[in-house]
């Protein structure tokens, strides 16, 4: 069943792009200055260009978990976005009053990896962009729930790194297909543009569910 989210739009900060804008730029000491998008949906989210980083952005979740170098700027550039969207006042205080959100996620155009987990090669042809997520400092083995809906909602977004390096001919598509570390997420995004703000019309989440009754009621 697809569980749709697209009302949970700013839920976090209070608006689908925090700032206003589909990209910023971030400067973070120590490191220069990055472009990232931010987004609010389902979760607070900054995308950052893997190859903004010296990463492919097909890399393992073992290969960037060992990178303590990667990991490190990750966190400071999720520390910085953290205050660029009002979730906290100072960059230092991220780690321990906002562990978790916003996630930060490394995206990249479609290309062959390794998904080790199922010990198969995912092909480029079967992704639109692909996506390497950073939860509680560590990378996510897969890809979590709500950032699933952000990450598709992102690359309908005009203007948003993900949707300037997403699969051309899939941006017009309803489907949104990207590759994490263990295979390929399918997800529903739609996004309008309405007076002078992006709306957001679809995102969903794809669940199981099992029958436990079948029968009739009188009333």
């Amino acid at each position: 069943i697809q569980i749709d989210f697209a009302d949970t739009a700013g839920a976090s900060v209070g608006a689908l792009l925090p700032t206003g804008s589909s990209r910023d730029k971030l400067h973070v000491p120590g490191l220069g200055t990055f472009e990232v998008s931010m987004v609010d949906i389902g979760n607070a989210h900054v995308f950052i260009r893997a190859s903004d980083l010296g990463m492919k952005g097909s890399e393992t979740a073992a290969e960037i978990d060992s990178n303590d170098h990667l990991c490190d700027a990750l966190e400071k550039i999720r520390a910085h976005a953290a205050v660029a969207m009002g979730m906290i006042d100072e960059p230092a205080h991220a780690h321990l009053s906002s562990p978790a959100s916003p996630f930060v996620a490394m995206v990249s155009e479609p290309q062959d990896y390794d998904n080790i987990i199922g010990r198969c090669t995912v092909k480029a042809e079967e992704c639109d962009f692909l996506s390497r997520l950073m939860f509680m400092q560590q990378m996510h083995k897969t890809y979590a729930g709500t950032s699933t809906v952000c990450t598709g909602v992102a690359s309908r977004i005009p203007g948003t790194i993900i949707n300037e390096i997403c699969r051309p001919e899939s941006l017009s598509n309803l489907e949104v297909r990207f590759g994490h570390p263990a295979g390929v997420i399918q997800t529903e995004a739609s996004v309008s543009f309405e007076g002078n703000e992006f709306v957001v019309k679809r995102a969903t989440l794809g669940r199981t569910a099992r029958r436990i009754m079948e029968g009739q009621v009188y009333l």
